[in-house]
Protein backbone atom coordinates (compact mmCIF):
# COMPACT_ATOMS: atom_id res chain seq x y z
CA UNK A 1 0.00 0.00 0.00
CA UNK A 2 1.39 3.70 -0.99
CA UNK A 3 0.16 6.79 0.21
CA UNK A 4 -0.47 9.41 -2.19
CA UNK A 5 1.36 12.52 -1.07
CA UNK A 6 0.60 16.31 -1.97
CA UNK A 7 3.61 18.42 -1.21
CA UNK A 8 2.47 18.79 2.41
CA UNK A 9 5.03 17.23 5.01
CA UNK A 10 6.27 20.60 6.76
CA UNK A 11 4.49 23.21 7.38
CA UNK A 12 4.39 26.19 4.50
CA UNK A 13 6.61 28.92 5.52
CA UNK A 14 8.05 26.99 9.15
CA UNK A 15 10.99 28.48 10.06
CA UNK A 16 12.53 25.97 12.45
CA UNK A 17 12.05 25.40 16.18
CA UNK A 18 11.89 27.80 18.93
CA UNK A 19 15.02 27.34 19.62
CA UNK A 20 16.48 27.63 15.93
CA UNK A 21 18.47 24.21 16.57
CA UNK A 22 18.31 21.79 13.65
CA UNK A 23 15.92 19.16 14.95
CA UNK A 24 16.85 16.03 11.82
CA UNK A 25 19.16 15.14 9.38
CA UNK A 26 16.67 16.52 6.78
CA UNK A 27 16.79 20.32 8.54
CA UNK A 28 20.17 20.15 9.69
CA UNK A 29 21.45 19.25 5.83
CA UNK A 30 18.92 20.73 3.51
CA UNK A 31 17.07 23.91 5.78
CA UNK A 32 13.58 23.33 7.42
CA UNK A 33 11.47 22.74 4.68
CA UNK A 34 13.24 19.29 4.79
CA UNK A 35 12.77 18.53 8.39
CA UNK A 36 11.36 14.94 8.58
CA UNK A 37 9.77 15.64 12.01
CA UNK A 38 5.79 16.20 11.20
CA UNK A 39 3.71 13.71 11.29
CA UNK A 40 0.01 14.02 10.25
CA UNK A 41 -3.12 14.11 12.13
CA UNK A 42 -5.35 12.38 10.02
CA UNK A 43 -9.48 12.73 9.92
CA UNK A 44 -10.96 10.95 10.25
CA UNK A 45 -8.35 9.21 12.31
CA UNK A 46 -8.46 5.09 11.38
CA UNK A 47 -7.89 4.04 7.86
CA UNK A 48 -9.72 0.29 7.04
CA UNK A 49 -7.44 -1.92 5.28
CA UNK A 50 -8.69 -1.58 1.16
CA UNK A 51 -11.32 -3.92 0.34
CA UNK A 52 -9.86 -6.13 -2.44
CA UNK A 53 -11.09 -6.77 -5.95
CA UNK A 54 -13.56 -3.51 -6.28
CA UNK A 55 -14.32 -1.65 -9.61
CA UNK A 56 -14.42 2.26 -9.30
CA UNK A 57 -17.64 4.07 -10.52
CA UNK A 58 -18.74 7.27 -11.02
CA UNK A 59 -20.09 9.24 -7.83
CA UNK A 60 -23.55 9.80 -9.01
CA UNK A 61 -23.67 13.44 -9.15
CA UNK A 62 -20.88 16.44 -8.69
CA UNK A 63 -19.88 17.32 -4.70
CA UNK A 64 -21.17 20.62 -3.27
CA UNK A 65 -17.29 21.46 -3.33
CA UNK A 66 -16.12 19.33 -6.73
CA UNK A 67 -13.33 21.08 -8.47
CA UNK A 68 -15.36 20.89 -11.25
CA UNK A 69 -18.06 23.40 -9.86
CA UNK A 70 -18.13 26.50 -11.05
CA UNK A 71 -17.13 29.21 -8.87
CA UNK A 72 -14.92 26.42 -7.26
CA UNK A 73 -11.05 27.11 -6.25
CA UNK A 74 -9.57 25.29 -8.49
CA UNK A 75 -11.25 26.96 -11.47
CA UNK A 76 -11.10 30.46 -10.12
CA UNK A 77 -7.22 29.98 -9.98
CA UNK A 78 -7.01 30.33 -5.88
CA UNK A 79 -3.46 29.80 -4.94
CA UNK A 80 -4.92 26.76 -2.73
CA UNK A 81 -5.78 24.76 -5.29
CA UNK A 82 -4.03 21.23 -6.03
CA UNK A 83 -4.75 22.17 -9.87
CA UNK A 84 -6.18 24.92 -12.01
CA UNK A 85 -8.66 24.80 -14.67
CA UNK A 86 -6.93 24.32 -17.60
CA UNK A 87 -5.59 21.17 -15.69
CA UNK A 88 -9.00 20.14 -15.05
CA UNK A 89 -9.59 20.17 -18.73
CA UNK A 90 -6.33 17.76 -19.63
CA UNK A 91 -7.51 15.50 -17.14
CA UNK A 92 -10.60 15.32 -18.72
CA UNK A 93 -9.33 15.25 -22.44
CA UNK A 94 -7.00 13.04 -21.81
CA UNK A 95 -8.99 10.95 -19.59
CA UNK A 96 -6.89 10.64 -16.78
CA UNK A 97 -8.42 9.84 -14.08
CA UNK A 98 -9.94 12.30 -11.40
CA UNK A 99 -10.68 10.53 -7.98
CA UNK A 100 -13.84 12.26 -6.22
CA UNK A 101 -12.06 13.40 -2.25
CA UNK A 102 -15.66 11.76 -1.00
CA UNK A 103 -14.93 9.43 2.05
CA UNK A 104 -10.84 9.69 1.81
CA UNK A 105 -8.67 10.29 4.63
CA UNK A 106 -6.57 13.54 4.70
CA UNK A 107 -4.14 15.44 6.79
CA UNK A 108 -5.65 17.80 8.98
CA UNK A 109 -3.00 19.14 11.14
CA UNK A 110 0.89 18.21 11.84
CA UNK A 111 2.65 17.75 14.85
CA UNK A 112 6.26 18.20 15.17
CA UNK A 113 7.90 15.10 16.81
CA UNK A 114 10.17 16.87 18.95
CA UNK A 115 8.61 20.36 19.61
CA UNK A 116 4.91 19.22 20.37
CA UNK A 117 4.11 22.42 17.92
CA UNK A 118 0.75 21.90 16.04
CA UNK A 119 -0.15 23.01 12.72
CA UNK A 120 -3.56 23.23 11.33
CA UNK A 121 -4.43 22.95 7.56
CA UNK A 122 -6.06 26.24 6.58
CA UNK A 123 -6.97 28.07 3.40
CA UNK A 124 -4.56 31.45 2.60
CA UNK A 125 -7.36 32.58 0.90
CA UNK A 126 -10.19 32.46 3.44
CA UNK A 127 -9.19 31.09 6.49
CA UNK A 128 -11.14 27.86 5.86
CA UNK A 129 -9.59 24.36 6.48
CA UNK A 130 -8.17 23.22 3.93
CA UNK A 131 -8.30 18.84 2.67
CA UNK A 132 -4.63 17.62 1.92
CA UNK A 133 -5.95 13.90 0.85
CA UNK A 134 -3.60 11.01 1.92
CA UNK A 135 -5.56 7.77 1.18
CA UNK A 136 -3.97 4.37 0.47
CA UNK A 137 -3.26 4.07 -3.31
CA UNK A 138 -3.20 0.68 -4.69
CA UNK A 139 -2.72 0.05 -8.61
CA UNK A 140 -3.12 3.94 -8.63
CA UNK A 141 -6.86 3.89 -7.01
CA UNK A 142 -7.25 5.40 -4.16
CA UNK A 143 -9.51 4.07 -0.99
CA UNK A 144 -11.78 5.41 0.98
CA UNK A 145 -11.21 5.73 5.48
CA UNK A 146 -14.01 2.52 5.18
CA UNK A 147 -11.28 0.57 2.89
CA UNK A 148 -14.08 1.22 -0.40
CA UNK A 149 -12.64 2.12 -3.60
CA UNK A 150 -12.94 5.64 -4.04
CA UNK A 151 -15.35 7.02 -6.66
CA UNK A 152 -14.46 8.70 -10.02
CA UNK A 153 -15.49 12.58 -9.93
CA UNK A 154 -18.52 13.47 -11.77
CA UNK A 155 -17.76 16.59 -12.71
CA UNK A 156 -14.86 15.05 -14.25
CA UNK A 157 -17.09 12.21 -15.81
CA UNK A 158 -19.31 15.01 -17.62
CA UNK A 159 -16.67 17.27 -19.01
CA UNK A 160 -14.91 14.40 -20.54
CA UNK A 161 -18.14 13.26 -21.98
CA UNK A 162 -18.64 16.90 -23.45
CA UNK A 163 -14.85 16.48 -24.62
CA UNK A 164 -15.58 13.59 -26.19
CA UNK A 165 -18.68 14.31 -27.98
CA UNK A 166 -17.60 18.14 -29.04
CA UNK A 167 -16.79 17.57 -33.07
CA UNK A 168 -12.86 17.36 -33.94
CA UNK A 169 -12.75 21.02 -35.28
CA UNK A 170 -14.02 22.76 -32.43
CA UNK A 171 -13.34 23.23 -28.78
CA UNK A 172 -15.10 23.58 -25.99
CA UNK A 173 -14.82 27.23 -23.54
CA UNK A 174 -12.10 27.11 -21.16
CA UNK A 175 -13.34 25.64 -17.76
CA UNK A 176 -12.52 28.85 -15.94
CA UNK A 177 -15.24 30.40 -18.11
CA UNK A 178 -17.85 27.75 -19.04
CA UNK A 179 -19.69 25.49 -17.04
CA UNK A 180 -19.11 21.75 -16.83
CA UNK A 181 -21.50 20.29 -19.29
Amino acid sequence: MTAMRNALDVPPGWEGPPDGVPCCMGSACNGWHACTCWEPIYLPAEQAYPLPRQVPAVMPSMCADCAYRPGSPERRGSPDAMVDSEKLDDLAISRSPFWCHDGLRYVAALRHASTGELWHAESAEDGRAVAHYDPPIIDGRPYRADGTIGALCAGWDARRRAWAAAPADRNLPPLAEAGTR
